[in-house]
Parts: C-alpha cells; structure tokens; sequence
C-alpha cells in the first residue's frame, strides 16, 4: 500500500508512538470503545480529511484480531484482482446471512467513495457487545453494499451446504488456519495462535507449518 493509518481504541505512550509512526503515516490513539467498526470509522474519515481517498484506487479495512502475512500478499490480490469484484474479504461467514468477516476486506474506489458506504461507516457507534457489532456492522456492512448494487466474494470461502457441509473445515475456516493457507490465506487468525478451542489443527502443528 502506500499509505498507511493505524488508530487504536487505547491511549499509547511516546514509545509505541514513535514505533508506529516508523510504520504508519498517521497514528490516532484514543479510547472510543467501538471496536474495529469505530478505529474504521476515525481512520477512513481521517483519510478522506486528508485528500488520500481521492488518489487511492483501493481502500484496505484490517483489524488486528490476524498474523501475517504468511508468505506474500501478492497471490492473493492477484487472484482476487481477477475475479473484477467491487469488494471482497479475506474469509466470509455462512453462519449468519451471508457476509464478510471484517478482518481484512478490500473496498474498489467506487464504493469507498459511495453514498451507501458513507452512510454506514459514519452511523457506526458504541455497542454493548461485539456480538452486537458483528450483527450490526460486519453483517451489515456487506449487506448495506450488497443492496447498493456492488459485487462482493471471498478469498476463502466457507460453505455450509451440499457436500462441504461435511467438511467441519467449511464451517469456520478460521479454526483451521493450516487448510485456510493451503488454500492461499496469507493470514491466521491471533486466536488460533493463542487458544486451543481456536484451532482445530492444533497450535504446535500449525506454527511448525
């Protein structure tokens, strides 16, 4: 990319300030409490404050709830580039209606730039829970796109019906993070690294991949 905001929901000292700024063109630390939703929300409208959306061709929303890369990004955009989609996501989700989950998703400037995602990122506020804040805003940010018009797939996809259906790995393709690289994912969910109930394919097996 070539540029880069980092907004966290959390005051940082001077050192992880200086750290990030090493990295990052803009650092914004204050506690909002919105999860992900609300650093998207201070981070795009920074951006566009700035003038940076005019001149960017894509606009990438990612949390830090995933590791990575593993490998590159590259085959990843490539493939994804291909399919001529108007936004699409790391992974998606069928549990719910389907959507994609919003640790990594990749918006065309016709939607970062349209009325109908405007709308929704600036209507983003504080939730009680973060099951709340998947059912309003991941879900409901494909949804809300979706019904503007846009095209949306997944790098990953999960499946739930048809002979998928007996493939637990199609269920939540985040628990088994070996399957998910094999499929070319250059990312692995924090959790799976960190809990046992996270990983169907077991945390050792998974680092020694």
């Amino acid at each position: 990319v070539d540029r880069i905001v980092v907004v966290c929901d959390n005051s940082i000292g001077p050192l992880r300030r200086t750290a990030l700024a090493g990295l990052a063109d803009r650092v914004i630390a204050e506690r909002h409490g919105e999860y992900d939703f609300g650093s998207y929300k201070r981070g795009v409208a920074w951006a566009r404050q700035a003038g940076w959306l005019d001149e960017a061709d894509d606009l990438i929303l990612c949390n830090d709830s995933c590791f990575g890369p593993v490998g590159s990004f590259a085959p990843m955009f490539e493939r994804m580039d291909a399919r001529h989609l108007d936004f699409w996501g790391a992974t998606d989700s069928r549990e719910f209606p389907p959507h994609l989950q919003s640790f990594f998703v990749v918006l065309g400037w016709h939607v970062f730039q349209s009325a109908a995602f405007r709308e929704f990122l600036d209507g983003v506020t504080k939730q009680p829970n973060v099951q709340q804040v998947i059912m309003k805003y991941e879900i409901g940010l494909t949804r809300t796109l979706d019904k503007a018009g846009f095209r949306w797939g997944a790098m990953v996809e999960n499946r739930l019906e048809g002979v998928h259906a007996l493939d637990p790995s199609y269920r939540n393709i985040a628990e088994h993070p070996i399957r998910a690289m094999e499929m070319g994912l250059p990312l692995v969910k924090d959790k799976a690294l960190r809990q046992i109930q996270s990983n169907a394919e077991g945390i050792d097996r998974t680092l020694s991949w």
